[in-house]
């Protein structure tokens, strides 16, 4: 499809947003808000179309586009008096939309200027951001792609593709926690590089490739759980490639090729919890490990129950393996010293995620503090707590 025909079908799509606010409205509109929610259709509108009269999907930019490069749209978004209710209205109309891929991404990036703008404000004062999004079962790919100043960020309930996808990539201040819960979509929270997470959660999510690539290339994540998880290539390469994820907790997911090439490729991991994961190939090295096996570095420790590897020739490399059949005294030790079961019934007590939620999260982030007093002394300054914020 040409430019031209692109900018057309956006332009379409676009009035079909307006055409939407104007007749269903969203909760609480009114009349200021719907004149600046317009603006912001309109906006993203044109930023979509300079996005793609310039192929930006096709240059190294459009991995870094993020609020930072467009000073001029964070002067309208202060102009505007932008708000989270705003942001809510925003993807309530950006929902659904018949878009495709590059046209959703550049959507999706969109959506996280304003998450970013959001998130500036909060700490001007003097408080980390907080935001809760429930979808309601809308479709939003690409939500929040690209998104660099999170905090504390819980989504709930959404549909889509690519969502939260490279975001989190900020070194300096790096996420408290993310937690997703009933997301529904292929490589959503998927990372090609250097996210930085102390605590991310997700539970009773569906699609390909979840988390896949999380703290990789650098990156790094603190405290991962993932429970109730059905899908292909779930955790795949999370930490690999000279990244880190110091805690893993992955529980009753489905799927083929589970946590392949997990810390792999020079990654690090210190402990990793694993129980009821049910498909071919869980723990897989990649073809590159197979073919330069100077490039695999053993897994620390690995504790596992109700999982059926294959062969060892292609399984990562573990140091200290604990499974439960086998060990069963050191593995409910192992189970105890890494607070294992805490941690799942704190995850677990989540039914239908709201405010009194961030409390839970803030619980299970000072469970990962904690632990990482366990972490040795040589792997401390790669796995620093960079940005506790309280």
């Amino acid at each position: 499809m040409g430019i031209e025909n692109k900018l057309n079908k956006m332009t379409q799509q676009t009035n079909l947003s307006l055409k939407k606010l104007k007749g269903i409205k969203p909760k609480c509109v009114k009349t200021k808000s719907e004149s600046r929610l317009s603006k912001l259709v309109v906006d993203c509108r044109d930023f979509v179309g300079e996005c793609n009269s310039k192929e930006l999907i096709h240059t190294m930019e459009w991995i870094r586009t993020n609020l930072d490069r467009h000073p001029k749209r964070k002067e309208l978004f202060k102009k505007l008096n932008i708000t989270q209710p705003d942001l809510e209205n925003f993807i309530d109309i950006m929902s659904d939309l018949m878009l495709d891929c590059e046209e959703s991404n550049y959507t999706g990036i969109y959506s996280g200027f304003l998450l970013d703008y959001l998130s500036e404000q909060e700490r001007k004062k003097g408080q980390p951001s907080k935001f809760l999004f429930n979808g309601t079962g809308r479709s939003f790919n690409y939500l929040f792609a690209n998104s660099k100043k999170i905090d504390r960020l819980i989504l709930n309930n959404f549909k889509g593709d690519n969502v939260l996808y490279l975001a989190g990539r900020d070194l300096e201040n790096p996420a408290n926690y993310i937690y997703v819960n009933n997301l529904v979509g292929n490589q959503n929270i998927v990372s090609s590089g250097s996210t930085f997470i102390d605590l991310l959660v997700g539970t009773n999510c569906s699609g390909e490739g979840f988390m896949r690539g999380a703290g990789n290339l650098m990156g790094r994540i603190g405290l991962l759980v993932a429970d109730n998880i059905k899908g292909n290539l779930a955790l795949a390469s999370v930490g690999g490639r000279g990244g880190n994820c110091a805690f893993t907790i992955a529980t009753n997911i489905e799927g083929e090729s589970t946590l392949a090439d997990f810390c792999g490729n020079l990654g690090d991991s210190n402990f990793l919890y694993m129980e009821n994961i049910e498909g071919p190939d869980i723990l897989r090295k990649d073809e590159i490990e197979r073919t330069f096996p100077g490039l695999n570095k053993p897994l620390d420790l690995v504790a596992c129950k109700n999982v059926k590897f294959g062969s060892n020739e292609y399984r990562l490399d573990i140091n200290n393996l604990v499974e439960y059949k086998k060990q069963k005294q050191k593995f409910n030790e192992l189970k105890n010293k890494y607070r294992v079961e805490e941690i799942l019934t704190k995850v677990r007590s989540i039914k239908t995620p709201d405010e009194s939620t961030f409390d839970i999260l803030d619980d299970l982030n000072n469970i990962y503090v904690n632990m990482y007093e366990q972490i040795p002394e040589s792997k401390k300054k790669k796995q620093k707590i960079i940005n506790n914020k309280k």
